[in-house]
């Protein structure tokens, strides 16, 4: 079972060095700023994650339509209507 990316082992071991560096005390509120933090941190990322897929949707769209247009028609040389030097 990993959290995070982190084992069972790993995790008892950080919060043996969390309750010894913040106290028995101030654990659970210390505990609960941390998780309001890391919650506050999901959301930033999850609405940056959700900005950048609509602006390279966007560019996708505006790429394809620019691919969709017809190019407009060369006009031909014109002919100069003096004498020529």
């Amino acid at each position: 079972m990993d959290f995070f990316g982190i084992g069972p082992l790993e995790l008892f071991l950080i919060l043996i060095v969390a309750l010894l560096a913040v106290g028995p005390k101030n654990l659970p509120r210390v505990s609960q700023k941390l998780g309001l933090m890391l919650a506050q941190a999901k959301r930033q990322v999850a609405e940056a994650r959700e900005s950048i897929m609509a602006e390279v949707d966007l560019a996708e769209l505006s790429e394809k339509i620019t691919q969709a247009k017809p190019e407009p028609p060369e006009d031909p040389p014109q002919s100069s209507s003096g004498p020529a030097t």
